[in-house]
């Protein structure tokens, strides 16, 4: 087995550490969300049954000022831990390629210190998506303020009395934001995990030959990373997230003078057998031929699906180079054969 089996199972496990760590900040930006919106409704409670039009102003500034504290709350909450994380990720990414190499290898682990302020300023990437971490927990406040404020607007030009406008931003903060923040800090801490391990593996160029792509092995694994899985990169190649929520992670790729021998590793999967583990070097591709035909509907869409069972379409083609999935009029185009 290889320095890359091992590597695979250790950032495997790795990964649901940290998928466990953003899903307990997901939660507490959560709670933060639940404090606006019951301070958002005291508010408006403060309003006559049949609301006045000439009020609103007053309102509204009141809402943008609980609005504020409560966005800005989250945006420092996450940030912070998505600083902690960092220093821990580049200690952890350093003791992984330690594991695996020969004695005498030096490992360079940078200044995190110095690395902090251009993590917060990272472009986080992700298909159709290119802003850094700052700008999307910003742009994330002043949109979902936006939406409350609307519902308001909506109300009162409507005619809606007070406790209808409640129930109405009570549900939006309750469903639809909720989901959306949560998605928002974990997609964040994975973006951060993934910019410490990608400064490691720029610090240490000279034992290492880029860097290979992990993905998830279940059937809710993106087109994107199905395709990119056990993918080797160079230095400035794309990075997890590819997506909001994405689950995916990187290994370094050591340059084999420098590992050791006699290693091995599996990796944890959920098939059509349930949980399992399977051979560190399986990519998702190769895992998905062995699941069965309803699993792989599920994972692929059923066109696609019966696509890959017929071999003429490889995994990796349902994606363009950009991480898009590509439509099956797209597939057709540019593989015609396959639609024989």
């Amino acid at each position: 087995m290889s320095a890359h089996e091992r590597l695979t199972q250790v950032a495997t496990r790795r990964q649901v550490m940290i998928q466990r760590f953003s899903g307990s900040q997901a939660a507490e930006a959560q709670r933060t969300l639940a404090r606006l919106r019951v301070d958002i409704v005291a508010r408006l409670s403060e309003e006559p049954t049949s609301f006045q039009q000439s009020r609103l102003n007053a309102l509204i500034i009141s809402i943008d000022e609980l609005a504020l504290k409560a966005f800005n709350d989250i945006t420092v909450d996450t940030l912070d831990s998505a600083i902690d994380l960092f220093d821990q990720e580049i200690d952890f990414s350093a003791r992984m390629i330690d594991d695996v190499t020969k004695a005498g290898t030096v490992i360079v682990s940078p200044d995190s210190a110095q690395l902090r302020a251009a993590l917060i300023n990272s472009t986080m990437g992700m298909t159709n998506f290119d802003a850094t971490m700052s700008e999307a927990l910003e742009t994330f406040g002043k949109s979902k303020t936006i939406e409350i404020k609307r519902i308001i607007n909506d109300g009162v030009i409507t005619g809606d009395t007070t406790p209808q406008i409640s129930r109405r931003v009570s549900e939006l903060m309750q469903t639809k934001q909720r989901r959306e923040v949560d998605t928002l800090v974990r997609t964040v801490l994975n973006h951060t995990a993934n910019q410490a391990r990608s400064d490691l593996y720029d610090a240490n160029e000279d034992i290492l030959d880029g860097y290979i792509w992990v993905s998830t092995l279940d059937v809710r694994t993106s087109h994107v990373c199905q395709a990119r899985d056990l993918k080797e990169f160079q230095k400035g190649g794309p990075l997890p997230p590819a997506h909001w929520k994405c689950r995916s992670t990187t290994i370094p790729n050591v340059k084999s003078e420098f590992t050791l021998v006699k290693l091995s590793g599996v990796r944890s999967q959920r098939g059509s057998s349930g949980a399992r583990t399977t051979d560190s070097k399986v990519s998702y591709g190769q895992w998905l031929k062995k699941q069965s035909t309803g699993f792989q509907d599920q994972a692929l869409g059923p066109e696609r699906a019966g696509l890959f069972r017929s071999g003429k379409i490889k995994i990796e083609q349902f994606v363009d180079m950009q991480g898009n999935t590509l439509s099956l009029e797209s597939l057709k185009a540019s593989i015609p054969s396959a639609f024989d």
